[in-house]
């Protein structure tokens, strides 16, 4: 009976040593937005912006009307590795803006798109660092980024700082230029829009806020 029990406690060994093996190679990553990035594209139920058409003097009331967390599951490298990243977005509703949506991609590393009745605007924590433009590498390809960053700008009778200039260019299918910019603030969201066309824009300014985070 002794000799058999070497052998029983060798194949126990094999055992968990597999098991711990097989448990180890599967990495789990979860990715959250940072926390820094979240004053500026976290917009909760209850937010409103109130902007103005400076064209027609129309003015727009504009607010969120869903806000959602979800979590999206990516597996990769034969299903050794698998990541989740948080995904915010606030759904709004207004005249020219339909929402925000911010995507975690690594442990430093998110990007938010603004998305527009005519068009998308891009910014991602590297922006908010490093704040640059990138031309297209090709025809039909659009360009984006942060054109510059005002230390100060006024709008309608409110003071804004470290305004951030970003813009989006394309083309439409008739050759015509298209132009979209965004001055985004930390804390308060788009204080200004403007869609270019062919040199006929529309502008939009924030005259009155109030933001949940």
């Amino acid at each position: 009976m002794r000799k058999h029990i070497p052998t029983f406690l060798t194949g126990i060994c094999i055992l968990v040593i597999i098991l711990v093996s097989a448990s180890c190679s599967k990495k789990v990553n979860t990715y959250n937005i940072p926390d820094d990035f979240q004053s500026w594209c976290r917009y909760k139920v209850g937010t409103y912006w109130i902007y103005r058409n400076e064209k027609t003097l129309l003015t727009d009331c504009t607010y969120v009307k869903i806000f959602s967390v979800e979590t999206h599951k990516q597996e990769g490298d034969n299903y050794k590795v698998i990541a989740y990243y948080d995904v915010e977005s606030s759904d709004i509703s207004g005249s020219f803006l339909s929402s925000f949506r911010t995507e975690a991609h690594s442990g430093d590393y998110a990007s938010m798109s603004i998305n527009l009745k005519y068009g998308d605007i891009g910014f991602s924590t590297d922006l908010v660092t490093n704040p640059h433009y990138t031309k297209a590498w090709y025809e039909g390809q659009s360009s984006g980024g942060v054109v510059t960053v005002f230390p100060k700008e006024e709008i309608n009778g409110n003071s804004f700082s470290n305004v951030y200039l970003c813009r989006t260019e394309s083309q439409t299918w008739e050759g015509d230029s298209v132009i979209v910019d965004g001055h985004l603030v930390r804390t308060i969201g788009l204080v200004e829009y403007k869609h270019r066309v062919d040199k006929v824009d529309t502008t939009w300014t924030l005259v009155r806020w109030h933001v949940i985070q």
